[in-house]
């Protein structure tokens, strides 16, 4: 499959869109008011209606002469009617331009707020070229902030992509899970569930885009990063879940994926048959990490994918 570069998308609106899909976190768009609106439309497509993202919508004045008291004060309301577990402060190209001190607000809430977990994604400037960046940059600054657990041994942690996969995860840690394998899933729905990445003793990540995520969490927790393969098709996935089978040697695990190939793989035969009667060429254009999973999949099927 050949590939190109994909530019096309803010990683701001990215981390907006990912950080806005858990229970317990509440971003801050630290940033003026057109990018504000911007990010919150362009991340409509891809979040949920009850997503509550506060900004601060910065003013012409604060640009000049800087806004960390503006910034101040979101934090201070935002905690103070919502309680949340985390709050991840986005910032925007704007902020740093002008160089704001966002390390240094985050030190003065802390102490303003004792329990107050505060954490903060550099995103736009830093990232102009590279929208899975956005996914990235906006789960290391939760794994920031994560306490500490007692790792179990032999388990895995399974890393997702984007904010999407909250709660889907677990089509594949039901699987090592019937195999006897304590499984986490990152991203989840809710905080609570998303921290226990913590205990995990290996790190299987399903894309390369949860890179920062996972050297973050090796070096906070001394988590074990394994790279298998994207599990994408019934070979893909086939060989993801084997590579977990052998790094935690189970035998169960390999015979369970025996059993959904013997499940899967009629059906599929099935489909590679109609797909030879006549040539599918495929042009995806849905964005790098989309494009990879849908192409090993139309590709399994027979397909001739461009990308």
């Amino acid at each position: 499959m050949p590939l190109k570069c994909y530019e096309h998308c803010c990683s701001s609106c990215i981390a907006l869109a990912n950080l806005g899909k858990i229970e317990g976190v509440i971003p801050i768009l630290h940033g003026p008011q057109a990018c504000a609106f911007g990010n919150q439309i362009g991340s409509m497509f891809c979040r949920p209606s009850r997503l509550l993202t506060a900004g601060t919508t910065l003013k012409q004045s604060e640009v000049i002469f800087g806004g960390e008291e503006n910034l101040r004060h979101q934090i201070r309301n935002v905690y103070l009617q919502y309680k949340p577990q985390i709050i991840v402060i986005i910032t925007t190209c704007v902020p740093q331009l002008i160089g704001e001190d966002v390390n240094g607000v985050i030190a003065e809430m802390s102490r303003e707020i004792p329990g107050l977990k505060l954490s903060f994604c550099e995103t736009g400037f830093n990232h102009p070229k590279a929208t899975p960046r956005g996914n990235d940059v906006s789960w290391k600054a939760i794994v920031d902030v994560l306490d500490a657990r007692e790792t179990v041994k032999g388990s895995v942690g399974i890393l997702g992509r984007a904010g999407q996969d909250a709660d889907s995860l677990g089509v594949l840690t039901s699987l090592l899970k019937e195999a006897g394998i304590t499984a986490y899933a990152f991203p989840a729905g809710h905080m609570d569930e998303m921290s226990k990445i913590a205990q995990a003793e290996f790190l299987c990540p399903i894309q390369l885009v949860p890179y920062q995520t996972c050297k973050r969490l090796q070096e906070r927790f001394g988590s074990k990063i394994v790279y298998t393969e994207m599990p994408a098709g019934i070979a893909g996935t086939s060989r993801f879940l084997r590579g977990v089978a052998d790094i935690t040697g189970s035998g169960r695990l390999l015979k369970i994926v025996d059993r959904e190939e013997q499940r899967t793989l009629p059906l599929l035969k099935k489909i590679r048959e109609q797909f030879a009667r006549e040539q599918v060429t495929v042009l995806l254009v849905s964005g790098p990490s989309n494009e990879m999973s849908m192409g090993k999949i139309l590709e399994e099927f027979g397909a001739r994918v461009i990308i």
